[in-house]
């Protein structure tokens, strides 16, 4: 009945209670917070990303805005959606999601980003992902998944970017599926125990793409042996410089534990099949170990091979116990390798050339012979170090048009 006296009769009380009807009517009930929508009433791309809200504990983020509601998912915080409401991008770092990635996230068909670092994620990576065919950018990094790289990334044709840093049960060799990737430019597994696998063709191809990638390495295998530099070890397997001095590594190792110690080790080094140089390792007083430790000193055998050695087209062949004083039944390696020559990755680095150019340091500088008298001995206004250091660089060459010189 409409508010208002037109159609009542009766006695005045009788127009009191309607009319307290009518008041009541007319301010009506406080107003009522709509709740969440339960991601069962979501469908396409806000199922997916409903179904990534109740996994992570999505109430618990640091920042939330609109998701769940019936806002356009492109208001929802970190999202970026087309017209048509597809998400392109699912942008969420640092924001507390904690659980596991759900699968249904491979549903979204049309994402180029999923950026969901530095969070509270655990689990297995879903080989879902790899459903997501126009992917350009995956960035896990700084999380606690655990298991490898799905093979069913070698799906993601356009991905560019793979990001999974800093995950430290992130573990076993990258699928060699990732090879097909052509527009693949750069992997992060620092902080992870991924590895490439050895395989000759899959180490190739790393060559194509940026970040540093270690080699997957049994410890527990036969004896192994590496050059070093500066940088190269058993996991990367960084080409040697030609002309600069290394150290040669040779790690025995056995299959049970044993009193024996590290015995003798010959190194013979050849180029155009002529021997070049021999390096007469003598034994050494640790026991032998049954798996490969680098960081202990005592657990190889160990000499300095000089530079003139070090020429591309370098070979080796490396004798365990060369003289057979070890009992047989050790199984140890007697030679690497079994048979022929290992070849030695050397390069030649072309020279750089730097041209120093003279400059003034201080207040004045420039002015009449001021710059002479500074690089002859007159004094400079900065106190520090890295002044002196810089005026020393500058005067080198103060006698002419500039000091040339020659480095590598």
């Amino acid at each position: 009945m409409p508010c208002g006296l037109r159609g009542i009769r009766g006695a005045p009380v009788l127009i009191v209670v309607v009319l307290l009807a009518c008041e009541e009517a007319t301010s009506g009930p406080a107003p009522v917070p709509v709740p969440p929508l339960p991601s069962s009433a979501l469908s396409g791309d806000r199922a997916a990303l409903g179904a990534l809200y109740e996994a992570t504990g999505g109430p618990n983020w640091t920042r939330r805005d609109n998701w769940m509601s019936e806002a356009p998912v492109d208001a929802w915080q970190g999202v970026v959606a087309n017209p048509a409401g597809d998400v392109l991008r699912l942008t969420l770092a640092n924001n507390n999601l904690r659980g596991r990635i759900p699968p249904e996230l491979g549903n979204l068909v049309a994402l180029e980003k999923l950026e969901l670092s530095r969070n509270r994620l655990a689990g297995l990576i879903p080989p879902e992902l790899g459903h997501l065919a126009s992917l350009e950018e995956l960035q896990l990094s700084g999380n606690n998944l655990t298991g490898s790289v799905p093979p069913e990334f070698g799906r993601l044709a356009r991905l560019q970017l793979l990001s999974v840093s800093h995950n430290p049960r992130l573990a076993g060799p990258l699928p060699v599926s990732l090879m097909v990737l052509d527009r693949l430019e750069r992997i992060e597994t620092a902080g992870t125990a991924l590895c490439a696998s050895a395989d000759p063709d899959f180490q190739a191809w790393t060559l194509g793409v940026t970040g540093q990638l270690s080699r997957c390495l049994d410890d527990t295998g036969p004896t192994t042996v590496y050059l070093t530099q500066a940088v190269q070890s058993r996991s990367i397997p960084v080409p040697l410089v030609a002309d600069r001095s290394a150290l040669l590594r040779v790690f025995v190792t056995v299959p049970d534990s044993t009193t024996a110690t590290i015995p003798p080790v010959r190194a013979t080094f050849h180029v155009d099949g002529a021997t070049t140089y021999t390096a007469e390792i003598p034994a050494g007083g640790g026991v032998i170990p049954t798996t490969v430790s680098e960081d202990r000193w005592v657990a190889s055998a160990n000499a300095r091979i000089p530079g003139e050695v070090m020429r591309p087209g370098l070979e080796l062949v490396v004798e365990i116990d060369p003289e057979g004083t070890l009992d047989a039944s050790l199984g140890i390696s007697r030679r690497i390798p079994e048979q022929g020559r290992l070849t030695v990755d050397v390069l030649e680095m072309p020279v750089l050339e730097l041209t120093l150019i003279p400059f003034l340091w201080g207040e004045g500088a420039g002015r009449g012979d001021r710059g002479d008298d500074r690089c002859h001995g007159g004094r400079p206004r900065a106190p520090s170090s890295a002044a002196r250091h810089a005026h020393a660089s500058a005067c080198l060459g103060a006698e002419g048009d500039g000091a040339r010189t020659r480095a590598e």
